[in-house]
C-alpha cells in the first residue's frame, strides 16, 4: 500500500486568521485479497489482488479533487518436489 501520493492536504482558513492555510487529511481506501488453493501435494496455486483509491486536493481558488486509483493482481501455480 505504498502506491498513494502525500495523504495530507492544505486548506484554505478564513482571512482574519493568523495562519492562512491549515493541513487536512485526505481520504484513503486500501483492499487487498488473496486465495491460496492446494490442489494436491505436489501443486499450489494463488490469486490475488489489490485496490487502493485516494482522493487528492489541489489547492486553487476553487476547490478540486481529483481521484487515484491503483489496481493491480497477481496469479501463480507452484509445484514442489516432494
Amino acid at each position: 500500500m505504498n502506491d498513494a501520493p502525500v495523504d495530507v492536504g492544505i486548506q484554505n482558513n478564513p482571512p482574519n486568521s493568523r495562519v492562512p492555510i491549515k493541513a487536512v487529511t485526505l481520504p484513503v481506501l486500501g483492499v487487498v485479497t488473496f486465495l491460496d488453493h492446494t490442489w494436491n501435494e505436489h501443486f499450489t496455486s494463488s490469486v490475488g489482488y489489490s485496490l487502493l483509491t485516494s482522493r487528492t486536493q489541489t489547492h486553487r481558488k476553487y476547490r478540486t479533487f481529483i481521484r487515484e486509483t491503483t489496481q493491480s493482481g497477481t496469479c501463480s501455480t507452484i509445484r514442489s518436489r516432494g
